[in-house]
């Protein structure tokens, strides 16, 4: 069987949806020929797998920095690129134009190619619009891994018929768990994130961390507004721990205050290391190396960080810092039973910081067997067998 992946950035390095796609591939190679399409930014590596279209990246930043902007910042940066704001504003980016590309190259890729299936990693959701519109004879199959007409951002009346649209145009649609009961179609599945994966890690002669330290890791992205580490690096700070060393790795999005800056710098320059993005087997080495990993949780409640199952994959010790109190990492990390939950919306007290002390102080293990007895649902063979058999359905 041909199956096409059908994915956003083809080149992005530790793309999280990319990552996914290449674990449901391992366990599909042998029996089946998996193809990618996706587009290239940088135009570096164009063939019919691999395509570029113009403007993108300026247009999409016009598109996305229109959010939470003022009236007058909405204006001043749409007068500093007219042309490119008519395609940002009216409907064309993201919708139609990046759409309209996906559906032609899917058509001539599934025509030359055979292709017996399609699958959309819809995330961003133009490309399961994309595929919704081809005139392909292979089945058309939708993972959306993150919530699209949910999403906090998105959510609106458009996106919600967007979505219907789609839907109604395919085979069977794979849906987050949290997201299951409101989506009770009969082609409709839930699915976790195929990243449970625990086989060793290979030993390197020279580590990546000081293992003269306790070592807490991040891993995953950073955002100024809706992921910030201040509560970690409070934490920190006031245990007074000299052994501890914080290490993040993955991209760091949006300006942190002058005033944050200012405050960490210092704490920064002795506790902190940033290491930026990285590769999958990279990521894996540092998560390998770790004493404790972090999970900093999302600002909404139907929203899964795909590294809450990477971590709960190491069977490392969880330090989870949820930003609500319904987060949907909760239920997780508790199946798991190696975690710390703490609140960041509450000031730290003494409390958290005897909390925090006697988890840094444990060192907990859980098994490889314990954890894919609880977590057999998330790993990439479970996935991928979902997969063929929506497939042959």
């Amino acid at each position: 069987m041909n199956i096409l992946f059908v994915a956003d950035k083809i080149n992005s390095k530790g793309d999280p949806i990319i990552n996914l796609a290449n674990n449901l591939e391992k366990c599909l190679e042998k029996d089946h020929k998996i193809f990618y399409l996706g587009y290239d930014p940088e135009k570096s590596n164009a063939n019919d797998f691999c395509f570029y279209y113009p403007w993108d990246d300026k247009v999409r930043e016009i598109y996305f920095g229109l959010n939470g902007k003022s009236a007058l910042g909405k204006l001043g940066l749409l007068l500093s690129h007219p042309f490119l704001s008519f395609l940002g504003v009216f409907k064309v980016f993201n919708i139609d134009l990046i759409s309209h590309f996906y559906k032609k190259q899917i058509e001539f890729v599934c025509k030359k190619y055979n292709i017996d299936a399609a699958v959309s990693l819809s995330a961003p959701f133009y490309t399961a619009k994309g595929l919704a519109k081809a005139k392909i004879k292979a089945k058309k199959i939708i993972m959306m891994f993150d919530p699209y007409a949910k999403h906090y951002i998105f959510k609106n009346s458009r996106t919600e018929k967007m979505e219907q649209a789609a839907f109604a145009a395919a085979h069977h649609i794979f849906v987050p768990a949290l997201l299951k009961p409101h989506y009770p179609q009969d082609n409709v599945s839930s699915v976790e994130f195929p990243c449970m994966i625990v086989d060793d890690v290979p030993a390197y002669s020279t580590p990546l961390l000081d293992k003269t330290k306790t070592n807490i890791l991040f891993c995953g992205s950073l955002y100024s507004d809706i992921r910030s580490p201040e509560y970690l690096y409070e934490l920190v700070k006031k245990s007074q721990n000299p052994d501890l060393h914080i290490t993040i790795v993955g991209g760091v999005y949006g300006k942190f205050s002058d005033e944050f800056n200012a405050k960490y710098a210092d704490f920064i320059k002795e506790k902190v290391t940033l290491v930026g993005r990285v590769d999958k087997d990279t990521a894996r080495r540092y998560i390998s190396e770790a004493d404790i990993l972090v999970n900093i949780g999302n600002t909404v409640d139907n929203m899964l960080p795909s590294k809450v199952l990477e971590c709960v994959s190491s069977g490392k010790r969880v330090l989870n810092l949820c930003q609500i109190e319904n987060c949907p990492s909760l239920p997780y990390f508790e199946k798991y039973g190696n975690s710390l939950a703490l609140y960041t919306k509450k000031e730290i007290d003494s409390t958290d910081i005897e909390k925090f002390s006697s988890f840094v102080a444990s060192d907990k293990q859980v098994s490889k067997e314990e954890i894919l007895h609880k977590f057999a649902d998330a790993t990439p063979q479970y996935v991928a067998q979902q997969l063929i058999d929506a497939i042959n359905l």
